[in-house]
């Protein structure tokens, strides 16, 4: 939707984050920081679902994978955050990289059973191996970080409005180079992939090449997602990683705001993260209604959120030409 207003959806997003932080309320700070954090797992789910069509539900996989490799650096190495933000995306990208060409021999239905035995297998994982990740209790006491900066342009990292800084500057940015790539050759060969893999390997696309990349920058991003989530919350469990927490919330998202959008995510987590949170809805009433929006969006914009613009600018034309005739 907002691509067709250029830099008014920057202003918007911008103004709203800084709105925000002056608002300097708990509650909300809280609740954007939640919007943030799916915006950002749907970021990364758009590059091997919105523009290469792979439907990928391990994702909580990855997320999980971030957010245990930072409480393990920063509570048993006490390692930084700075160090976890680097090393998890890059470990998310390898172990992408390493199971990727195995499960992208499959396509459709076949490859979303794959990622989703994938994402229960981490589950388990992460429940039964109590030594490492503490099983159901988890691990707590993981720290955030300290005074970033030097005099007033510091910002305490151990405060809520501190997180809230780090997290949109993360965002914005992730936004930026979101915005980047999908004006490169890289998105566009993938849309060719999504369109007709067979075609686009005919013209010489190393596509195995480019769905792998995808499906990297896709568990990079996430594993950025859940090195977020670990130092917000100071305590991670295997709960919010699971299928129906994570994965599941992370496609309705993307598919509700708009698959292959850029502000796709955005708009799908302001609506699905941001209303039930203000609406205060019990956590199994949130999953109806996920389903819910879901099935109305599919039915009235199967292509989400973003393209209402296009479908009101459409029906606007059409009603035009009728009345001139």
């Amino acid at each position: 939707m907002v691509e067709r207003f250029g830099y008014v959806g920057w202003v918007l997003l911008l103004g709203g984050l800084v709105g925000i932080y002056l608002l300097n309320d708990g509650y909300y700070t809280t609740v954007a920081l939640l919007m943030m954090l799916w915006a950002i797992l749907a970021i990364g789910l758009n590059f091997i679902l919105g523009y290469a069509g792979y439907f990928h539900l391990g994702l909580g996989a990855f997320y999980g994978l971030g957010a245990y490799g930072a409480a393990a650096l920063g509570t048993k190495y006490q390692m930084p955050m700075i160090v976890a933000l680097i090393v998890m995306p890059i470990a998310g990208a390898i172990l992408s990289a390493i199971i990727g060409p195995l499960l992208l021999r499959t396509r459709d239905l076949y490859f979303a059973v794959a990622t989703l035995a994938l994402g229960m297998i981490i589950s388990d994982v992460t429940n039964n191996w109590v030594s490492v990740t503490g099983g159901p209790i988890g691990i707590g006491g993981i720290q955030r970080p300290g005074v970033i900066g030097f005099g007033a342009f510091s910002i305490d990292g151990r405060t809520l409005p501190g997180m809230f800084i780090i997290v949109s500057t993360i965002f914005v940015a992730l936004m930026i180079a979101a915005a980047i790539a999908r004006k490169s050759n890289f998105v566009l060969i993938l849309r060719g992939i999504k369109s007709d893999d067979l075609m686009t390997r005919s013209f010489g696309f190393p596509t195995t090449v480019y769905k792998v990349a995808a499906f990297a920058i896709a568990g990079a991003i996430s594993a950025l997602g859940g090195v977020l989530y670990a130092h917000i919350v100071q305590y991670i469990s295997p709960e919010p990683f699971t299928f129906f927490a994570a994965s599941f919330q992370a496609f309705v998202v993307l598919a509700v705001g708009g698959l292959g959008s850029l502000w796709g995510p955005v708009l799908g987590s302001v609506l699905l993260t941001g209303l039930p949170e203000f609406l205060d809805l019990d956590p199994h009433m949130k999953l109806i209604i996920y389903g819910a929006v879901l099935l109305i969006v599919t039915l009235v914009l199967p292509k989400g959120l973003a393209s209402a613009a296009q479908v009101i600018s459409r029906r606007r034309k059409t009603a035009m030409k009728e009345g001139t005739e």
